[in-house]
């Protein structure tokens, strides 16, 4: 609804961008957008384009109905990202495929979730772009304070080569922190961070994890 809404920009970055009901509602909604003159710049990540229905498949499809359904799965990906293209959008692949990920595909993938309206109003939270995310319980969660936007607007950019060398963070006002973690292995300032808050919780402990 706030999309279809949208007066200069849409931004979407997910791990997961799938053909499928999700994004057959979605097109509906951009390309009248990109029609009227909406900047959309979608970003991905590389695995995207060989998951199917949330799945990867990490063994040789010896079956042959199987193979041609991721097939066809993949195919009718590719063709949306081309329509979009077409009319206007602009996609950015993070995490591009090397010998190393092609092999272990799960590894060093780029999980955040990030979609802003206008650079106005903004959602983080886990809910990716395809079908199947939206049957499973998760959430998002709306910013619309100026100095939370400004903060998530740059960091949606901060991909592939402009990516920050270390994690960071960035205090947004008097009681928020914004965490984001780089992708070193070993390393996880959301990680540390929840630790130390564990250390000093003095009444309780709520935890939600998928």
């Amino acid at each position: 609804a706030h999309a279809s809404k949208a007066k200069q920009s849409i931004y979407l970055q997910s791990m997961n961008f799938e053909a499928g009901d999700v994004l057959d509602r979605l097109e509906a909604v951009l390309v009248p957008a990109l029609e009227r003159g909406i900047r959309v710049n979608i970003t991905i990540d590389w695995v995207s384009r060989i998951f199917v229905h949330g799945h990867l498949p990490l063994l040789p499809m010896a079956r042959p109905f199987r193979r041609s359904h991721w097939e066809r799965h993949v195919k009718a990906s590719e063709q949306l990202r081309a329509r979009l293209v077409a009319k206007g959008a602009t996609f950015v692949t993070t995490n591009n495929q090397t010998f190393l990920n092609r092999q272990l595909p799960m590894i060093r993938r780029n999980h955040i979730k990030l979609y802003m309206i206008d650079e106005k109003m903004v959602w983080v939270g886990g809910v990716n772009l395809f079908d199947d995310a939206f049957k499973k319980i998760d959430l998002m969660v709306r910013f619309e304070d100026d100095q939370t936007v400004r903060a998530l607007h740059k960091q949606f950019f901060m991909v592939n080569e402009l990516r920050s060398p270390a994690d960071y963070s960035k205090k947004l006002g008097e009681n928020y922190t914004l965490y984001v973690d780089t992708g070193k292995i070993e390393q996880s300032i959301i990680y540390q961070e929840a630790l130390r808050q564990i250390d000093n919780a003095k009444v309780s402990i709520t935890f939600m994890s998928q």
